[in-house]
């Protein structure tokens, strides 16, 4: 097919995708769990009886002799060792006198292994960290109820999910959790995270700037004259001409540079499919001159040897070992939420090299940063039909969101991983600090630890708790230590006042029919945005 033929056939499939938008649609935006996501505030003096169960209830456990013992499938990350002798997990265990059995599943792949549980089998009591899909809470929820509504006992169990979303009543509160049916079947993961809000970044390597005496680019032009000069003057040094002037991935945490890029010539979300608001109203600009622009910017950054086909090809893995060649350093540029994205080690030599680039300039003097209004993520805390004790699970699942729970399982254990701010100690926007880091963070990257969950499953992290964590004002930035700080301070003076928030297009909920009838014209879009890209 020829590209002037796919360009008179979008308006037609975008048009169906408009219809169905009118009854809902997924935004899409990758979750802000994937990165450098932080923290819920610490709450001193919160006791155990606040953390672990509601000592009113009746709840009997699942085993003889009265022991309280809930079975979970756990989508573990790979820098956790082993959720059943996890720090953390014990000290849970601890706090909220019940047993849980982890039964841990890697997160490859894991959206069809635990299709295929549902579809058939035995089902543990709750899924964790599973990344349950709208499509999927639609179809093995609300239709089929091999999971269970989970309104009734959030009322009676679970007064600190309920207070955690408080802030939240102007955009909807509980309501933003309910499916098509009315009803919630999933608890959320709380995170309104600043930088994570505008998390699409650019990074350039700053070593190669300064070995060719370079300016940062400001427009669309300029970088394109820096990718030139980062591919013909062999800024590694090495004398091959193996330098990779832009790359980026497919699944990594906004590791999509092209993406990137679309902020120069239009407010669009590639993440939603194009989909977006305009004076409230939905709307989708891949039909717009300013899109296919776009377009043909990116295909002549490709032609043009600057960017590598890889930024729609290849896995976040590939593209850290590409910027973690031992050799020499070989890419000049990525996006990513934060550094740990495009590199293994944060705070290590290869991530000290790369430095943050503001939103560029487009030739009509369009200039977006990528954005998305917060709301509350779900699909990683369920429970199912089989479990034999749902207050048991809700009560356990309400320990998750205490300060002291959000902090120990992300952290680790308090005087260890942690602790409370002293007098005089600061957070990041000058305020009395709430906590304390003892430990530098480690992500989704580095080596593996048992001594915490990292960021995974259900939490309350805060905005006053992200914010309250100290700061070390004289602090290398580019440091581990200095990770949280950093991004905070790009996100506020380089990419905040370049938000597209009044354009994007909330998160809403669709119906299985529509789930099936909009889940290929997704791929038709991400396809053709390809095509437009290579060829």
């Amino acid at each position: 097919m020829t590209k002037s033929k796919r360009i008179r056939m979008l308006p037609a499939l975008l048009a169906l995708c408009v219809a169905l938008s009118a009854c809902g649609g997924d935004s899409g935006t990758p979750s802000s769990d994937g990165g450098a996501g932080q923290e819920d505030a610490p709450q001193e003096g919160t006791s155990e009886a606040d953390a672990g169960t509601d000592e009113g209830a009746d709840a009997e456990g699942t085993q003889a002799g009265g022991e309280k013992v809930l079975n979970v499938v756990v989508g573990k990350p790979s820098v956790v060792e082993d959720m059943n002798t996890n720090e953390a997990s014990l000290w849970l265990e601890e706090v909220t006198g019940i047993h849980v059995n982890y039964e841990q599943l890697p997160l490859e792949n894991i959206n069809e292994k635990i299709a295929m549980m549902l579809a058939g089998g035995e089902l543990p009591d709750v899924f964790l960290n599973c990344g349950i899909t709208a499509a999927q809470m639609t179809q093995y929820g609300v239709e089929d109820q091999y999971l269970i509504p989970l309104d009734d006992l959030i009322d009676q169990y679970a007064p600190n999910l309920i207070e955690a979303m408080e802030p939240f009543e102007a955009q909807g509160g509980m309501d933003l959790l309910r499916e098509v049916d009315g009803q919630i079947y999933s608890l959320p993961e709380i995170n309104p995270c600043f930088h994570c809000s505008r998390a699409l970044k650019m990074w350039v390597n700053d070593q190669w700037m300064q070995e060719l005496n370079l300016e940062y680019p400001t427009t669309t032009e300029e970088f394109k004259e820096m990718l030139i000069a980062f591919r013909d003057n062999d800024p590694n040094g090495n004398g091959i001409k193996d330098e990779v002037p832009l790359s980026g991935d497919t699944n990594g945490w906004y590791t999509q540079s092209a993406y990137f890029l679309l902020g120069a010539f239009l407010p669009m979300s590639a993440y939603s499919q194009g989909f977006g608001l305009d004076g409230g109203k939905v709307v989708n600009l891949s039909a717009d001159e300013r899109f296919r622009d776009a377009l043909a910017y990116l295909n002549d950054l490709y032609a043009e040897g600057l960017m590598d086909a890889g930024t729609l090809t290849q896995t976040n893995d590939q593209l850290k070992k590409l910027v973690d060649n031992p050799d020499a350093p070989l890419v000049g540029a990525a996006t990513a939420g934060y550094g740990g994205q495009f590199t293994t080690e944060i705070g290590g030599d290869r991530y000290q090299l790369y430095r943050p680039l503001a939103p560029l300039k487009g030739p009509e003097g369009v200039q977006y940063a990528y954005s998305a209004p917060y709301t509350p993520g779900t699909g990683n805390f369920v429970i199912t039909k089989d479990c034999a004790d749902p207050a048991l699970a809700m009560q356990w699942a309400n320990a998750l969101y205490t300060g002291e729970a959000c902090n120990t399982i992300f952290n680790g254990v308090e005087g260890k991983a942690w602790r409370y701010a002293e007098d005089g100690e600061v957070g990041s926007e000058g305020q009395p600090a709430l906590w304390t880091a003892l430990i530098a963070y480690g992500g989704d990257v580095g080596s593996t630890r048992n001594d915490c969950w990292t960021q995974m499953g259900v939490y309350n992290f805060s905005a006053e708790w992200r914010a309250g964590q100290t700061v070390d004002p004289n602090v290398d930035l580019y440091s581990a230590d200095g990770m949280e700080f950093l991004l905070y301070k790009t996100t506020k003076e380089m990419y905040d006042q370049y938000d597209m928030d009044d354009y994007a297009l909330p998160a809403l909920k669709l119906t299985e029919d529509e789930n099936f009838t909009v889940s290929p014209l997704r791929t038709e879009w991400n396809n053709y945005f390809s095509e437009m890209f290579f060829n």
